[in-house]
């Protein structure tokens, strides 16, 4: 394996990590790397990911013969902004695009891998509509809605009675509070809460996915624990998406059991394992 830094883009402002198996694996995967992972910035986070997930996944993926491209978004990291007066979305996709021209002009790969955690998952399956050199997506806990089999898992669960007797006691505990003991702990709660990302609306990612699957764009959804209150089955994505022909294009993973940002060794060993095996099927089909 090797790791190598790497600058992109107008005047090299975009700074990234280039991860490239050996060449022994190389040859025995038959060039398959021609297909690259190219991993997107989760919110505000550098190259290395939550809790270094990015880089252990790169470092897996050359083991597996997989080459892996980590980059700063413009404005984070080591990556200069220079569109300010474009929006977010505008910048984004912008910046993916001069990561997938690198990668096409400099390194010969044509056929591109796009992998992101919450924002990071929602910036690659936008951009997956805009360039058909994206064959596939891997999307990390984003955009979720809940459905009516959604509701009848729930009920039928443990976790209903988990949270009826939870409810019970905060509303027992609001109870007790006085009026100023309330307004300190609400004002307590905002301060020590972290930005709240908005996944994209149903309407949005119904017409994007419908776009993708006319493109033949594969793509892969992993649920973890984080997005209990929204989602409790892998089926869940096809319930979500109810009208749109995935053409068996699309599968997913549900870990209920692993934190959003995979705090544990154990938890990035499970996560990425599951990301290896979605690729691996991809070329093995």
């Amino acid at each position: 394996m090797l790791e190598t830094t790497c600058q992109f883009g107008e005047k090299k402002r975009l700074h990234g990590i280039l991860t490239i198996p050996s060449v022994k694996k190389e040859q025995d995967g038959n060039r398959q790397q021609k297909n690259v992972l190219l991993l997107i910035s989760a919110g505000f986070l550098s190259t290395s990911g939550p809790f270094r997930l990015y880089t252990l996944l790169a470092r897996t993926a050359a083991d597996y013969g997989i080459t892996t491209l980590r980059f700063d978004l413009g404005g984070l990291g080591n990556s200069e902004q220079i569109h300010s007066d474009w929006n977010l979305e505008k910048r984004t996709r912008h910046d993916i695009l001069q990561a997938v021209n690198y990668l096409s002009v400099e390194h010969g790969y044509d056929n591109f891998t796009l992998c992101g955690l919450c924002s990071g998952a929602e910036d690659s399956f936008r951009y997956a509509k805009y360039d058909k050199r994206v064959v596939a997506v891997i999307l990390i806990d984003p955009h979720c809605y809940k459905t009516m089999n959604y509701y009848w898992r729930e009920f039928f669960s443990r976790r209903m009675l988990i949270k009826i007797l939870f409810k019970v006691y905060q509303i027992y505990k609001s109870m007790s509070l006085s009026r100023t003991e309330r307004v300190r702990e609400t004002k307590t709660s905002h301060e020590n809460s972290l930005i709240d990302y908005q996944y994209m609306s149903l309407e949005k990612s119904k017409a994007i996915l419908s776009q993708l699957m006319n493109q033949g764009t594969l793509i892969h959804y992993i649920y973890t624990g984080a997005v209990l209150e929204l989602f409790n089955d892998k089926k869940q994505v096809v319930e979500m998406f109810n009208g749109v022909d995935f053409n068996g294009q699309v599968s997913a993973d549900y870990l209920p059991d692993i934190d959003h940002t995979q705090i544990l060794k154990e938890d990035k060993s499970v996560l990425i394992s599951h990301i290896i095996k979605a690729i691996n099927s991809w070329q093995a089909g």
